[in-house]
């Protein structure tokens, strides 16, 4: 059995529809596929060194880790970025880490607006649209 590791970066201040969504969805394909599929392994983290992610809502989700004390060279099967939450500080912070773990991963996505901190983390520079540039 395969175990693909999933590492969810939340930034504080966002809508935790996002990483409540994501969670439901991969538990979901570990349902489906049981023992005849790959197994994913997910876990949240944030740049918070207390891990209590601040929804915009009013809610808290505390993570597993924080995002400062996980190696960025660890082999990841997935990075998956959140939205973009309110601070330009912790939008920084990810994007700094980002710069390093990317090369390590599998694959590095976002949801929503989380497109804007893999742009900063300067890993949009090389996608192209045909004909034209993405940014």
């Amino acid at each position: 059995m395969t175990i693909r590791d999933i590492l969810l970066v939340v930034p504080d201040e966002g809508m935790l529809l996002e990483p409540a969504g994501i969670a439901d969805i991969f538990d979901q394909a570990n349902r489906c596929l049981g023992s005849a599929g790959p197994t994913y392994r997910l876990s949240v983290s944030t740049t918070l060194r207390h891990r209590v992610i601040h929804g915009r809502s009013g809610l808290n989700l505390l993570a597993d880790a924080c995002l400062g004390d996980l190696d960025p060279a660890q082999s990841r099967d997935t990075i998956i970025i959140t939205g973009r939450g309110g601070s330009e500080t912790d939008r920084s912070a990810i994007a700094d880490w980002l710069r390093l773990a990317a090369p390590h991963a599998r694959r590095t996505v976002s949801v929503c607006a989380g497109a804007f901190i893999l742009a900063e983390a300067g890993l949009l520079a090389t996608r192209e649209r045909p004909g034209r540039e993405l940014f």
